[in-house]
């Protein structure tokens, strides 16, 4: 279903309207997991210069627009920023869509292409530069904060519960019950122990809170022709602990392997660090919990899933619990915060996790 029911003829007009910008063409792309949006490569009318145009039916929160633009002005070139419109707005309107303009990208990304060495460590820069600024009140009051809330783990509970009941017996998401069935007792746990560490963080002791991407996978990361990185997507930007991002490094999450060379390659550039075991098997379950959340959601409620789609579904589900994959991660950061519990120590250095 296109959910953009705009014309060629009425996306060059506003174009030109918001950016002076001659326009030859415009073409959609078939990029993006944003069911609310639609990508567009924008050409010159010159033929010199192109953009990418990202168009949505609900309008993004204003931050995940202003803080890349302002991460871009503060030097973290590692970000992809939306280019302004004439007066000066990062985001224009068009006939009730939102539109956005941003500088075209040639490369591929990171999932497709993977990470040498050294762009390791140039993530493991940026990411310090994002977690080490200082926001001005304006911008902050834009953000959304961390709060563990326990929205998609009721959402899973309730999907299990019915899925339990024979409610979704029938119908295109058959895989997905027989998948939750097969897997109940995992679920159930990831659930209760990320509810419980949930409670822990929130009523421990107070954790810094930093500018934290918070969907920081390699689909996410875009690898350009002569190398340099950006990174992509602010939709789920948020002040939480590092640990938010961190938990991606290492984590098999989003097409990281969780190889130990990879992980010392971007610590060589973030630096040394204190990283909270808790905090980090916290965004691990709940990264899964969400999944699982979010796809039944899908399956169940999203009007005409084709069986098609309910196969890729189940499959992106499935490899949760894959050897080697998230909750091998997220049990592997678990047992870390059982040894330091018992250590007394809960703290490492960059290191393993």
């Amino acid at each position: 279903m296109n959910i953009v029911e705009l014309s060629e003829r009425e996306l060059v007009a506003c174009i030109r309207a918001a950016y002076g910008l001659n326009v030859a063409s415009v073409q959609a792309l078939a990029l993006g997991a944003d069911l609310h949006a639609r990508v567009f490569q924008v050409v010159a009318e010159n033929g010199s210069q192109s953009y990418f145009l990202k168009v949505r039916k609900t309008a993004a929160r204003e931050a995940s627009v202003a803080i890349p633009h302002f991460l871009y002005s503060q030097g973290i070139r590692q970000v992809l920023a939306a280019i302004p419109t004439k007066g000066g707005g990062l985001a224009f309107t068009c006939r009730g869509y939102q539109l956005v303009l941003y500088p075209f990208l040639a490369g591929h990304v990171a999932m497709e292409v993977g990470l040498t060495a050294e762009q390791w460590a140039e993530l493991g820069v940026a990411l310090k530069a994002i977690h080490s600024l200082r926001l001005p009140d304006s911008l902050l009051q834009l953000m959304e904060r961390e709060a563990y809330s326990p929205e998609f783990r009721v959402q899973a509970a309730g999907y299990l519960r019915r899925v339990l009941a024979g409610v979704y017996n029938q119908g295109a998401g058959r895989g997905m019950v027989e998948l939750l069935r097969s897997r109940k007792g995992e679920i159930e746990h990831m659930i209760s122990r990320a509810e419980e560490l949930a409670g822990a963080l929130a009523s421990g002791s107070e954790r810094p809170f930093v500018v934290c991407h918070a969907d920081l996978h390699k689909w996410n990361i875009q690898v350009e022709p002569g190398g340099e990185l950006l990174v992509l997507d602010w939709d789920s930007l948020k002040l939480a602990p590092k640990e938010c991002d961190l938990m991606f490094i290492g984590g098999s999450i989003g097409g990281y392997s969780g190889d130990v060379a990879e992980e010392a390659s971007f610590y060589r550039g973030y630096g040394d660090t204190w990283v909270d075991p808790m905090a980090l098997t916290y965004y691990r379950y709940e990264r899964i919990v969400t999944d699982v959340a979010l796809y039944c959601q899908e399956v169940w409620e999203r009007p005409g899933v084709t069986a098609e789609a309910c196969d890729q579904i189940v499959s992106n589900v499935a490899s949760n619990f894959m050897p080697g994959n998230e909750l091998e991660a997220a049990r592997r950061a678990d047992d870390w915060l059982g040894d330091s519990k018992r250590s007394g120590s809960s703290s490492t250095w960059g290191g393993r996790s």
